[in-house]
C-alpha cells in the first residue's frame, strides 16, 4: 500500500521524539562538562545504561539497582526531606531483616572481582555450618589489612559504583598504584567487601554507615531511608529471566503484526508481494521496518504501565506499615507485597517518619522526571497512531486504490493494541492515585483511636504521645488528600481517572467502527 509509506515515516518520526524528549530531560551534569556525554566518566560510569528506561523498569542492563537508588535520592531532594534522620521504633528482629535485604542489594550493585567470595548469603551459610573456609573468607576479605599485598592484582577491589556491567560482566578499573584508587567522579563508591558506606551517596542519603545502622538495629530503631530504599526495591527491583521476557515477548509481537499486511492481503485473494523482486524487497524494507518501530512506540507504553503496577505496591507497601498484612491482603484487585515492617503509630517518631517516607515515594513524587517523559511519549505515540488510522480509514474511503486491505488492517490492530495498553495504563494510575483514600482513611481510624486513648486513665508521658501522634496524623491525612488533588498520577498529561478511559474508548472506538465498517464492505458485507 501506498499509504504504508506514509506510515513508517509517522512512526519514524514518534521515534526520533521519543529521542529528543529523552535527552531534554537529563540532567546538566549528564550532559556538558566533566562528566557529561563523550567524557570518560560518562562511559565509566555507565550513565547511558542507567539512564534509560528499559533500566529503570525492565533492568535490561543490570543497572536497575543504581538507577533506582539515584532516582530514590533525587526525589528526596526534591521534596526536600532528609530521612536519614527520621527513625521508626520497631523491633530489632524487623530492623535487622530490613538492614540484612538492603545490605544484600547493596552488594548487587557494588561489583567487584571477588563478588562471589564476599557474598553475605555465602559468607552466612559458611559461618552457620562453622567452616573454616568460610572463617577465613570473612577474616581476609571483610577485615581490611593496612599492608599492601606482595603482589598486588592487576584490577583493584575498589572499583567506582558506575562501572560495574559492561555487557552483564564486571569491568574493574586498574589503579594507578597499589595505594592510590582512581576515581571517576561515581557518586555510589563502595566497597562490597566491607560493605563500607563511609564514600557516597549511599552514606548521606542513610545518615550513617553500617556500624551506625547495627547499634540503631541493636535498639530497635530503624532509619526512614532504609525502608524508604527497602520499599522501593522490593517493588521495582527486577532479577532473572523474566526481565528479559517482558522486552522480548512484546518484540516478538510486533514483529507479527509486522507480518499481518502480507497474511491478509492473501486471505483477499490480492497479489503477493514476493511476486517480483520489487515486491520483495518493498516488504522487507517497510513492514519490517514498521514492525521495529511499532515495537519502540508499543515499549514506551509497556514501559510505564509496569511502573505504575510497580507503583501500586508501594503504596502497599506504605499500607501494610500502618494497617498489616492482612489488610494488603484484602486489597482488590490484589497486589504483592513480600514484607513491610508493622509500625506502631502510637509513637510520635513513627508516624512522622511514615509520613517523610510516603512524601517520597508514593504516587507522582517517586522519579518524577521520568513520569514527565512518560507523558510526553504517551502524547507522542498515541497521536501518531491515531492520526495513522484516520488516514488509513479516511482515505481509502476517497481513494480505495491508495490502500490495501491488509494494511488498513494492520492499522487498525496496531491502534487497538496501544488503546488497550494505554487503558490498563489509566487504570493501574488510577489505583495509585485511589491508594490516597485507602490511606487517608486509615490514617483517620488511627487518629480516632489515638484520641479516644488520650482520654482514658493513661499515664501522662502516654497520653502525650498518643496526642502527639493524633494530631500527626490528622497533618498526614489532610497532606495526602491535598496532595491528591495537586499532585495525582497522570498519563498524558491528564489526571489518571475512569472518566478519561471512557472518554478515550469513545474517540478510539469511532475510528474503528468507520475501518471495520469499510473492510466489511471490501469482503462483500453489507452493514
Amino acid at each position: 500500500s501506498r499509504l504504508d509509506a506514509v506510515t513508517l515515516l509517522l512512526l519514524w518520526t514518534a521515534k526520533a521524539m521519543t529521542i529528543a524528549f529523552k535527552y531534554s530531560f537529563y540532567g546538566y551534569r549528564d550532559l556538558y562538562g566533566e562528566y557529561g556525554i563523550g567524557s570518560e566518566a560518562y562511559e565509566t560510569q555507565q550513565k547511558r545504561g542507567r539512564l534509560l528506561l528499559g533500566n529503570i523498569v525492565f533492568n535490561l542492563t543490570g543497572l536497575q539497582g543504581i538507577g533506582l537508588f539515584e532516582q530514590l535520592y533525587s526525589s528526596a531532594l526534591i521534596q526536600d526531606v532528609d530521612l536519614g534522620r527520621l527513625h521508626f521504633d520497631v523491633a530489632p528482629e524487623t530492623a535487622h531483616q530490613v538492614w540484612d535485604e538492603v545490605k544484600l542489594f547493596l552488594w548487587e550493585i557494588c561489583p567487584r572481582k571477588d563478588k562471589d567470595k564476599c557474598d553475605p548469603r555465602k559468607l552466612q551459610e559458611s559461618q552457620s555450618k562453622g567452616s573454616l573456609v568460610g572463617t577465613t573468607i570473612l577474616e581476609n576479605e571483610v577485615k581490611p589489612s593496612s599492608d599492601p599485598p606482595s603482589n598486588p592484582p592487576t584490577e583493584t577491589a575498589h572499583t567506582t559504583f558506575g562501572a560495574g556491567l559492561r555487557r552483564g560482566l564486571s569491568r574493574l578499573v586498574e589503579p594507578e598504584s597499589s595505594e592510590e584508587k582512581r576515581h571517576f567522579g561515581s557518586k555510589y563508591e563502595l566497597e562490597s567487601a566491607q560493605m563500607d558506606l563511609a564514600d557516597g551517596l549511599v552514606e548521606i542519603f542513610l545518615g550513617e554507615g553500617e556500624e551506625g545502622v547495627l547499634q540503631r538495629a541493636a535498639v530497635g530503631q530503624l532509619s526512614a531511608a532504609l525502608v524508604a530504599l527497602h520499599c522501593v526495591v522490593s517493588s521495582h527491583m527486577l532479577r532473572g529471566r523474566i526481565r528479559f521476557m517482558m522486552f522480548y515477548t512484546p518484540l516478538a509481537c510486533s514483529f507479527l503484526i509486522g507480518l499481518l499486511p502480507l497474511m491478509i492481503n492473501h486471505l483477499a485473494g490480492e497479489p503477493s508481494c514476493f511476486a517480483t523482486t520489487e515486491g520483495t524487497i518493498v516488504f522487507v524494507s517497510q513492514y519490517v521496518a514498521m514492525g521495529f518501530f511499532f515495537f519502540n512506540i508499543f515499549y514506551f507504553t509497556f514501559a510505564p504501565l509496569k511502573f505504575f503496577w510497580n507503583q501500586r505496591r508501594v503504596d502497599a507497601y506504605l499500607f501494610g506499615m500502618l494497617a498489616g498484612d492482612l489488610a494488603v491482603r484484602a486489597i482488590w484487585p490484589p497486589v504483592c507485597v513480600k514484607f513491610s515492617p508493622r509500625i506502631d503509630c502510637e509513637v510520635p517518631a513513627n508516624v512522622a517518619a511514615w509520613s517523610a517516607v510516603q512524601r517520597v515515594i508514593r504516587g507522582s513524587h517517586f522519579a518524577p522526571t521520568f513520569q514527565k517523559r512518560f507523558n510526553f511519549y504517551r502524547v507522542v505515540t498515541f497521536g501518531v497512531l491515531v492520526m495513522d488510522s484516520l488516514l488509513h480509514s479516511f482515505l481509502s474511503a476517497a481513494f480505495p486504490h491508495l490502500d490495501a486491505t491488509g494494511s488498513r488492517v494492520t492499522s487498525t490492530v496496531r491502534l487497538l493494541t496501544l488503546t488497550s495498553a494505554v487503558v490498563f495504563e489509566l487504570m493501574l494510575g488510577m489505583l495509585v492515585n485511589n491508594f490516597a483514600d485507602r490511606h487517608a482513611a486509615y490514617l483517620g481510624k488511627l487518629r480516632t483511636s489515638n484520641a479516644a486513648m488520650a482520654t482514658q486513665g493513661v499515664e501522662e508521658g502516654h497520653r502525650e504521645d498518643l496526642l502527639a501522634s493524633e494530631h500527626l496524623l490528622d497533618t498526614c491525612m489532610q497532606e495526602i488528600e491535598k496532595d491528591k488533588l495537586a499532585s495525582p498520577v497522570t498519563v498524558a498529561f491528564f489526571a489518571a481517572e475512569i472518566a478519561r478511559v471512557s472518554l478515550l474508548l469513545s474517540v478510539v472506538g469511532v475510528i474503528i467502527y468507520q475501518d471495520l465498517h469499510s473492510m466489511m464492505q471490501n469482503f462483500g458485507f453489507e452493514s
